[in-house]
């Protein structure tokens, strides 16, 4: 239901939705070469607020991609 309203509010804005299925191994290509082609990345899942998956893979996505961008 979220996602469908999420969807609906970007109107034309391009959406890449990544359904990763397996931790091991992560496809962290695949996710960085989205991350760096939008510049966004919104990670969703169910479990803890901390130390979980979602956790992990924004950190990753930080430590790897934090310096591509500018800081204007």
């Amino acid at each position: 239901m979220e996602l469908t309203k999420a969807v609906h509010e970007v109107g034309r804005r391009r959406i890449i939705r990544i359904d990763v299925r397996t931790l091991v191994p992560l496809d962290e290509e695949t996710i960085f070469a989205s991350v760096r082609k939008t510049g966004r990345a919104v990670v969703m899942h169910e479990g803890p607020r901390t130390l979980g998956f979602g956790a992990e893979l924004t950190a990753r996505i930080s430590e790897e991609l934090f310096y591509d961008y500018s800081l204007d």
